[in-house]
C-alpha cells in the first residue's frame, strides 16, 4: 500500500531555508558589499537618498568586550582540567568553543539603513520581497516608476545580504500613500530550524504611527551583528560603498554614513592611457564587432596613482561599471607577468563604463556578487582580450616615462653623484652605472629619495668596481621592485664572461634546489626530527631562504664579533646545546606551545647595517601566532640591545619558516593568518612555508636563467 501510495504522489522542486546561508551569510562577508546591496535597493526603490547609521564607537567597545569574554575563556580551557572519567562531556564542552570572528555582539547594537523611497505594502512584502529569486525586470518595468532608473536588481538576492554580516534582520517599511507602516523580522537561528523554505513564518506588525517614515520609505534594521566583519573601519566602508556608486551624481541620488557623503576612495592619478595628454579622468571611447555582428561601445581609461601610493592587491586592475554599479571588481584580466614594467600594477587603477553588459535581459552577465562578468562568453570575450593588452601598453609607456624623468634625475642627485664619484670607476663603468641608477630609481616609489634606492644602488656600484655582479644581481633577484630583467640586460653588456661563470652557479643551484624540495616533501623527512640539519643547511647556505643572502656570508671580525654577542645576548646558537635537543612530548601535539629552545640563527652585516633573525620550525609543526610572537621578541630584544651599543642604525628584519597551514581549523593557525593578512605588509618580518621558500628562491634563480639565455640568443641573432 504504501508503495503504490509513493507512486502517486508529484515530484516536487523544494528548497530548504540553508540556502540564505549560501547566498547570504556566505556569499556577502564583508560589512561594505552588504550595504551595499540595501543601497542598491534603496536606488531601485526611487528614493532620492539613502542613509546608512553605524555607531563605530558603541561597535568597537562591543567588540572589545565579546573580545576579552573569548581570552577568558581561552584561559579557562587552556587551565581546565576534565574531571573524572563519569563526566566525559565536560571536556567536550571545552573543546567545542565557537570561533571569536563568529561570536554575536550583543542585541541593542545595531546598524540601519533609511531610504525614502516608494516602499512597500504588506501584499508587497509577500508576493515580491519575500520571493528570493524574483527576477523583477522579468515581471515588471525594467525602469523605476518614478525617475526612470534602470533597476540595479536583476537576481533577487540581495535581500538576504544581511546574513553575511548579521543574524537578525528587520525591514520596517511604509508604502507611499499609506498611513501605517509594517515591520517583519527575519531571524537566521529560526529560519534554518524548519525543513524547508514553505515552512517559515515571518513574523509582522502594523505600526499605526507609519514607524518614523514620511511619507514613505524603508528602513533595514541589522542587529546580532557578527564580530568578524564588524572589523572594517568607518572610513573602509564609506570608501568602498563610494567606490560601487562611483558614476552615480549626489544630485540624483545622495549617499550618507553617518551623516556624512560617501565618495569612493581618493586617488591621486599622475598619468593616464591612452592619451597621456588628456586629464586621467577622462574616459575614451571603444567597440567591437561580437561573433552575432552586434556592434557595442564602451569606454574606459587605463590610470596609474602616483609611486608613494600603491593600491591594495584588491584594488589593482580593471573595474567595470554597467549603469553607475559596479559589475566587477578590480582585475589584470590576462595580463602577463613579463611584460616591461609589469610592477606598475601596484598603482594601476582602471575604469571600464560598459552598459550594454547589463542590458541584456534573458541573459546575465555580472555574477552574484557583482565582484566578476562572464568573461568567457562571446559578447564579453573581445573586451577581456582588449583590455588586457591596454594594460601591458598602459605599463610598458608609463614605466618608459619615469625611466626619461629618472636619467636626469639621477645626473642631478647628490647621493648618486657622490656614490659613483668616489667608486672611481672608469668612463664606460661610471656610464653604465648612472644607466642602472636611472632603471633603478625609476622603479622605486620615491625615486633617489627612496630606501630601496639608497640601499641597493652602493652594492651595484661595488659590483662594478669588484667585478663581482652576482652579488649584486642576487641583492634585486628576489626583489619586487626594480625591472630586473631590463636591469640584467645593461650589466650583461658589461660583463659577458662573468655571468657565463655566473650561469653555472645557478644551474648547480637550481639542482640543489630540487633535491633539497624532495626531501622536505617527503613523509619520512616530516615525521623525524631533521630539523636541525635543515637549521644547519640553511645557515651555511642562506641564499636558499634568499638570494640576496650571498651578502650574509662573514668575512671578517667585526661580523664575526657582533654575531657572537647576539648570539649569546639571545640565548640562541651554539651557545646553547640544548637548541638541538631532540624534540619532547610537549612537541607531540603541534598546536601546543613549543617548550624546547628554537632554533633560530643570525644573518649579520656590519657594512651595510643589516641584521636578519631566522626562526625555523620542524616540519611537522604547523605555524601560528605564538611562533611569530617568539620571533618578535627577538627582534625587541635585539633593538634593544644594539641600542645599548648605541648602533640604532641597523636594519633588523625576521623570518619565520616551517609549515604555513591557513586552512586550518585551530585558532593558534587562524590569529597567524588572520596577523598576516592585517600587518605583513608593512613589517619588517615575513613568514613562509618552506616549501614556498624554495618555490620562491628557485623562481628568482630561473629568471636569472632565462635573462641570461634571452640575452645570449638575442645576441647570436644579431
Amino acid at each position: 500500500m504504501s508503495e503504490d501510495k509513493s507512486e502517486e504522489q508529484e515530484l516536487r522542486f523544494q528548497v530548504a531555508p540553508h540556502i540564505v546561508q549560501d547566498l547570504g551569510l556566505n556569499l556577502y562577508t564583508t560589512l561594505p558589499r552588504v550595504i551595499v546591496e540595501f543601497v542598491a535597493n534603496a536606488y531601485d526603490a526611487d528614493s532620492p537618498d539613502v542613509s546608512v547609521e553605524i555607531d563605530s564607537v558603541k561597535i568597537n567597545e562591543a567588540r572589545d568586550a565579546l573580545k576579552k569574554e573569548w581570552e577568558k575563556e581561552n584561559i579557562d580551557k587552556k587551565y581546565a582540567k576534565p574531571k573524572s572519567s563519569d563526566a566525559p562531556g565536560d571536556e567536550a564542552k571545552i573543546e567545542k568553543q565557537t570561533p571569536l570572528g563568529e561570536r554575536l555582539l550583543s542585541e541593542d547594537v545595531q546598524i540601519t539603513v533609511t531610504d525614502h523611497g516608494h516602499g512597500m505594502s504588506r501584499d508587497d512584502l509577500a508576493n515580491k520581497f519575500l520571493i528570493a529569486g524574483r527576477r523583477r525586470r522579468e515581471e515588471e518595468e525594467v525602469r523605476t516608476k518614478g525617475k526612470k532608473r534602470l533597476v540595479m536588481g536583476r537576481k533577487g538576492l540581495g535581500k538576504l545580504a544581511g546574513f553575511g554580516v548579521a543574524r537578525r534582520v528587520q525591514l520596517i517599511t511604509r508604502k507611499e500613500g499609506e498611513s501605517h507602516a509594517t515591520k517583519i523580522t527575519l531571524d537566521y537561528d529560526e529560519l534554518i530550524k524548519k525543513r524547508l523554505a514553505q515552512d517559515v513564518e515571518v513574523p509582522d506588525e502594523r505600526l499605526e504611527d507609519g514607524g518614523g517614515l514620511e511619507p514613505s520609505g524603508t528602513k533595514i534594521i541589522l542587529s546580532k551583528l557578527v564580530y568578524g566583519p564588524m572589523g572594517s573601519k568607518m572610513e573602509t566602508i564609506a570608501n568602498q560603498i563610494g567606490d560601487h556608486f562611483a558614476l552615480i551624481k549626489p544630485d540624483d541620488f545622495k549617499i550618507t554614513l553617518n551623516k556624512k557623503a560617501v565618495s569612493p576612495t581618493p586617488r591621486d592619478f599622475v598619468y593616464g592611457y591612452p592619451h597621456p595628454d588628456l586629464p586621467c579622468e577622462k574616459l575614451v571611447k571603444h567597440s567591437y564587432e561580437t561573433e552575432e555582428g552586434e556592434k557595442v561601445n564602451y569606454e574606459y581609461r587605463i590610470r596609474f596613482t602616483s609611486p608613494n601610493q600603491h593600491l591594495n592587491a584588491r584594488d589593482r586592475g580593471i573595474r567595470v561599471y554597467a549603469h553607475e554599479r559596479l559589475a566587477s571588481a578590480p582585475d589584470l584580466l590576462d595580463m602577463k607577468t613579463g611584460v616591461h614594467g609589469f610592477n606598475n600594477t601596484h598603482y594601476l587603477d582602471g575604469i571600464v563604463q560598459a552598459d550594454f553588459i547589463d542590458d541584456e535581459e534573458k541573459v546575465d552577465y555580472i555574477a552574484t556578487d557583482r565582484q566578476s562578468l562572464r568573461w568567457e562568453s562571446s559578447l564579453l570575450g573581445p573586451m577581456r582580450e582588449h583590455l588586457s593588452a591596454e594594460m601591458e601598453k598602459a605599463c610598458n609607456e608609463y614605466q618608459k616615462s619615469r625611466e626619461t624623468k629618472a636619467k636626469a634625475t639621477v645626473r642631478n642627485d647628490p647621493f648618486t653623484k657622490d656614490k659613483i664619484q668616489k667608486a672611481k670607476l672608469p668612463k664606460h663603468k661610471k656610464n653604465l652605472a648612472y644607466r642602472i641608477a636611472a632603471t633603478l630609481a625609476a622603479v622605486c616609489d620615491q625615486s633617489v629619495a627612496d630606501d630601496t634606492y639608497k640601499k641597493q644602488l652602493p652594492i651595484f656600484i661595488e659590483g662594478l668596481v669588484q667585478g663581482n655582479i652576482l652579488q649584486s644581481l642576487s641583492e634585486l633577484a628576489n626583489s619586487d621592485k626594480p625591472d630586473f630583467r631590463r636591469l640584467a640586460g645593461q650589466v650583461m653588456e658589461l660583463t659577458h664572461n662573468e655571468l657565463g661563470d655566473f650561469l653555472r652557479i645557478v644551474e648547480g643551484r637550481l639542482s640543489a634546489i630540487d633535491a633539497l624540495r624532495k626531501i622536505c616533501e617527503s613523509v619520512d623527512f616530516k615525521k623525524s626530527n631533521n630539523e636541525t640539519e635543515l637549521h644547519n643547511l640553511f645557515e651555511q647556505s642562506p641564499w636558499l631562504i634568499d638570494p640576496t643572502f650571498t651578502q650574509f656570508l662573514i668575512s671578517d671580525e667585526t661580523e664575526s664579533t657582533l654575531n657572537k654577542k647576539l648570539y649569546e645576548h639571545l640565548e640562541i646558537g651554539d651557545s646553547v646545546p640544548a637548541a638541538y635537543s631532540p624534540v619532547t612530548a610537549a612537541e607531540a601535539n603541534p598546536l601546543e606551545t613549543n617548550k624546547r629552545p628554537d632554533l633560530v640563527f643570525l644573518l649579520a652585516n656590519a657594512g651595510l647595517k643589516r641584521i636578519v633573525i631566522v626562526e625555523l620550525k620542524a616540519p611537522n609543526t604547523p605555524l601560528h601566532k605564538e611562533h611569530l610572537d617568539q620571533l618578535e621578541d627577538y627582534m625587541r630584544k635585539t633593538e634593544e640591545w644594539l641600542k645599548q651599543k648605541h648602533e640604532s642604525s641597523f636594519d633588523i628584519e625576521g623570518i619565520l619558516i616551517g609549515s604555513y597551514q591557513p586552512g586550518s581549523n585551530s585558532d593558534k593557525v587562524k590569529r597567524l593568518d588572520f596577523h598576516m593578512k592585517e600587518y605583513m605588509r608593512g613589517a619588517k618580518w615575513k613568514v613562509f612555508d618552506i616549501l614556498q621558500v624554495l618555490d620562491r628562491t628557485k623562481l628568482a634563480h630561473k629568471e636569472l636563467l632565462g635573462v641570461y639565455n634571452k640575452l645570449l640568443s638575442e645576441a647570436d641573432d644579431d
